[in-house]
Formats: structure tokens, sequence, C-alpha cells
């Protein structure tokens, strides 16, 4: 029986030795095909070449994967992928170092699309949105065109960039993105309080697109108004009138700011809001004064002045400059018009404003429209008899085309 036992033992690690040696002459001769077909790879003939990929690919070579690479062969290099799963990232991830930017782009989607969000692959994109050069910016933003998360990411980081150029490029593709960029939103502030002035406007009209606290883009975005690059200037009003309309101190802002269109427009908008809008009153007073300042923008803040209940002696004197500019086709013609009515004899002091422009039209010898004594006479009825003697005096004059035209 003891013979018999050790017999069969025996026997039992003859086969587990032969089997082991089959192993090991299978695992070779895998090892020897796989050499050779790497080999193969280098070949001049073209159908040599693929067939050697084909078969590289459905054993899942993980060796194969730079040569495949460098070959651009998405279709093969999937197909590894596939088979392989995560062990082939760092092969893929270490082809990412020293590559062109055109190879990048491709090679960092690759990965990205099998492995999402992977940091090697952000990285090396984030660097080349770091760079000066426009086309390997953009190269770097077409890879991540299918992931937003990725993409806001990426652009945050470039928004660190030493080049001015790629700070304010980043700065204006958060912009275009909006509210989904919420998580840049501390780079961009960072970007907002540095330099230089156009990098902070870029930022500050990122952070109002995507909706960010006011108090951290108001500083920046009313500073943009004052830019002397005409598109930035612009630009900064643009994004002002969407974020600021309801805002009071970013309409107080731009009141006070140098941009006559900014002006006219927190005017207007102040107007419509009136009496709630109360604290902005010392800068509508402020843009009336000015004598630089651009007549539409000071009408308009007279009449803004005028629904706030501000002081009459400051916003009256307005509202004959307001019909003379805007004649008798405009709205706020017919504000200001509905202003002098609604005061009635205070409104006195215009008169004589009102007497020169009645002299005016009186001396043009027809070349002025009918309508504008109609708005005229409409003052002076509004004034009553404060208007009397001096439109009296007018018509006596031994010379009056106007008594001709009276209406």
């Amino acid at each position: 029986m003891t013979g018999g036992k050790g017999k069969s033992i025996a026997l039992a690690s003859a086969a587990a030795g032969g089997a082991v040696l089959v192993t090991c002459v299978v695992c070779s001769w895998g090892i020897l095909c796989e050499e050779w077909d790497l080999r193969q790879l280098g070949s001049q003939d073209l159908a040599t070449r693929q067939s050697a990929g084909e078969k590289l690919a459905e054993r899942g070579s993980l060796r194969a994967i730079p040569r495949l690479l460098e070959a651009g062969e998405d279709r093969l290099l999937e197909k590894i992928i596939g088979l392989r799963g995560e062990p082939a990232l760092p092969c893929l991830a270490a082809s990412l170092e020293g590559s062109s930017y055109v190879h990048l782009r491709w090679r960092a989607r690759l990965i990205l699309k099998h492995f999402p969000h992977d940091p090697a692959a952000l990285e090396a994109l984030s660097r080349e949105m770091r760079e000066p050069d426009p086309s390997r910016r953009e190269s770097a933003l077409e890879a991540l065109r299918g992931s937003v998360d990725d993409l806001v990411y990426c652009l945050g980081k470039a928004l660190g960039a030493p080049s001015v150029d790629a700070r304010f490029w980043a700065a204006g593709n958060l912009e275009t993105i909006g509210r989904a960029a919420v998580a840049a939103i501390p780079a961009l502030v960072e970007a907002a309080r540095g330099e230089p002035p156009s990098v902070r406007l870029a930022a500050a009209c990122a952070l109002a697109r995507i909706g960010a606290n006011e108090d951290l883009f108001r500083e920046a975005l009313l500073e943009g108004l004052g830019l002397e690059e005409a598109k930035e200037s612009s630009h900064s009003y643009e994004v002002l009138k969407e974020a600021g309309k309801d805002s009071l101190p970013l309409l107080i802002g731009a009141a006070k700011s140098d941009s006559w269109p900014a002006q006219l427009w927190a005017a207007s908008r102040l107007r419509e809001i009136g009496r709630p809008a109360r604290e902005a009153l010392p800068a509508l007073e402020e843009v009336i004064r000015k004598e630089e300042a651009n007549q539409a923008a000071q009408v308009m803040a007279a009449l803004a002045l005028a629904e706030m209940g501000g002081p009459k002696e400051v916003f009256l004197p307005l509202l004959p400059v307001g019909l003379r500019i805007y004649g008798y086709e405009y709205p706020i013609a017919e504000w200001c018009l509905d202003w002098i009515r609604e005061l009635g004899r205070e409104a006195r002091t215009i008169l004589p404003a009102i007497v020169e422009d009645l002299h005016r039209l009186a001396a043009s010898e027809g070349e002025s429209d009918p309508r504008e004594f109609k708005t005229l006479l409409q003052v002076i009825l509004a004034l009553e008899d404060e208007a009397l003697p001096p439109v009296l005096d007018l018509l006596s004059e031994k010379a009056t085309p106007a008594r001709n035209r009276w209406p």
C-alpha cells in the first residue's frame, strides 16, 4: 500500500510539473509572439504593420501602447483599453509628457473618454492653457469640449498663468460658460484683484455672468467703464446693464463714472425706480453739475431727480434743454413737458430759456418745424400768467416772423 501511495504521489508531481512546463512554454511563446509583433510595427510594409497592430490589440498588449500612440491608432488603442482597463492608464498618461500640442489634444481626449477627470490629463491640458501661444490654448480647450466641469477646472488653473493673454483668455471663456462655471469663482476673484486692468475687467465680467456676489466684481466692473480700449469699456457697459439694472450700488457707480452712455443708462433706470432710489440723489446731482457731462445724460438725471422728489432748483433748468435737444418726437421731451405741466407756476424759473427758444424759432425764417412752436406754446400755457409779459413783448416787436407762424 505504501509503495502504491508513493507511486501516486510521483505521478501527481510529474503531472503538475508538466502543467507548469506547458504554462511556461505557452507564456514564453506569447512573449515571443508579442515581441515579434512589436518589431513588425516598424516594418516598411503597411499591411505588415496593420496585421501586427491588430494582433497586439487582440492580446491587449500594454507594451504596444506607446507605439500605437505614435502611429495615432485610436481604434486599436480603444480595443486595448477595453481589454485591460485601469492598467492601461499609466502607459497612456506617460505619453502626455513632451507631446506636441496637436498630439496632446487627442491623447488627453482619449484618456478622459475612458478615465473621466484623470488628474494627469487635466494637469497637462491646464499647462497648455497657461501658454502664451493662442493655438496651444485653443487646442487644449478643444480637447475638453465634452466636459464642462473639466473645462472649468483647467480654465481656473489658467487664471494663474504668467501670461496676461492667457489669463484674459481664460476669464473670457469662463464668462461664456456662465453659471456652470461656479467652481472657478475663487480663481476669478483673485484675478479681479490683480493686474492688469484688462484682466481685472475680464474676471469681473465672468463673475457677473456666473452670478457671483456683486461685492466680488463691482469695483473692477465699474473701473472697466473708464478703460481706454473702446472694446473693453463697451463690454463693461454691456455686462453692467445686465448685472446692475436692479442694483443701487452699481447704478450709483455708473452715474458717477465718466462714461456718458453708462450715466445715461443709470439715470434712466433710476428714473424708473423713482423714490425708492433716493440714495442716488447726490450722484445724479453730480452728473447735472458737471460742466463736461453729456447733455442727454444730464437731462435724464434731471428727470430722475424729479421722480425722486429732488431739489427743483437743480433739475428745473434741464427741462428746457430736454425739450430743445429731443424736440417733439421723443418720450424724453414728453417727460420734460409733463413735469413742467405738473409744476405749473413753480417752473417759472425756466421762462428765460423758453423765451430764448421762442426768439430762436422766430428768427429761423421758416427753417424750424411748426410743431416746435406748439411744444413751446404748451409750456407757456403750463406756466399760466407767469409767461404772459415776455410773450407779449416778443409779439410786439417790429419784425416778428413768429406772429405769422404762431399756431
